[in-house]
């Protein structure tokens, strides 16, 4: 038994599969971790969520901001730009229902005590513990799940999601604005000034930053940095950068843009004749 982890797989089914059958994937006896988004970009995304629901409790994965995306458009999302084709794909499909409530049910954040492992799609609250941040998503996955809130969670998703602020969650007034700071933390964050406001906008790699910008992962006041392993995805700039932080880990080699697929051996690796944090990739060109 094994647990791997990959990277953003943004609707790549074929390049799935690949990496799948490159790591010698036993769907009766590992486990399978993702960074999130799973859609968009990728003409398979339908595919891709079929497959991985299939897997059922041997696939574990955080929702990350396309998901998010996609899920505002089921409950009624508007604006002027037009679907993608591979999500308008999953909206007709007659799975949609049950694809989007399954969806629905994953967490913003998993962590795995046995394994000292936090899995996330972009970043983890720069001022935040690791109990206050699973504290963060506990009350999303309520909110998301919670059939007595589901036509709030439709007014949130269509007019409350998007936005910036607040910067700290302290600053937040409702539920709402507590809402958007973690999923922002959770599902976009890149960078934070020095201060711990998470920042964003730019996209490119640390040695090109905006001054007093640093990656969120880089805080030196961080409070889970160090601690616990940390694997996140997000960020396809990061594709060739070596992050030079213990225990961080990134997933996202940018295969939504032609780069690769990534798989990271994070448990039983030796008894597989695997090397502890060993990566493996597929090109996605």
């Amino acid at each position: 038994m094994a647990t791997f982890v990959i990277g953003d797989i943004h609707g790549k089914y074929k390049q799935l599969k690949e990496l799948l059958q490159l790591i010698a994937f036993d769907q009766q006896q590992d486990t399978l971790w993702c960074t999130g988004d799973l859609v968009n970009r990728g003409k398979k995304s339908l595919e891709v969520l079929q497959f991985c629901e299939a897997l059922g409790d041997r696939f574990v994965t955080v929702l990350g901001n396309h998901d998010v995306f996609l899920l505002a458009l089921y409950h009624g999302y508007s604006s002027d730009k037009k679907p993608s084709k591979c999500l308008q794909k999953i909206l007709d499909s007659a799975d949609v229902d049950r694809l989007m409530k399954w969806l629905q049910a994953k967490p913003f954040l998993h962590y795995q005590e046995s394994l000292q492992a936090v899995l996330v799609h972009a970043g983890l609250p720069p001022l935040s513990s690791l109990e206050e941040s699973l504290q963060g998503n506990q009350q999303l996955q309520g909110f998301f799940q919670s059939a007595d809130k589901e036509e709030q969670l439709k007014d949130f998703l269509c007019h409350h999601l998007m936005g910036n602020e607040p910067r700290y969650i302290n600053d937040a007034e409702t539920n709402y604005d507590r809402y958007r700071y973690f999923i922002n933390c959770f599902t976009r964050m890149r960078y934070c000034d020095l201060k711990g406001a998470p920042r964003y906008g730019y996209k490119g790699t640390p040695q090109h930053a905006p001054q007093k910008r640093t990656p969120w992962y880089a805080l030196p006041q961080h409070p889970v940095i160090s601690k616990q392993r940390v694997l996140f995805g997000h960020w396809a700039t990061l594709a060739t950068y070596r992050i030079n932080v213990p225990k961080v880990h990134h997933l996202d080699t940018g295969c939504a843009w032609g780069g690769h697929l990534t798989a990271l051996c994070l448990d039983g690796c030796t008894r597989r004749g695997y090397a502890i944090d060993q990566r493996f990739a597929v090109s996605c060109c």
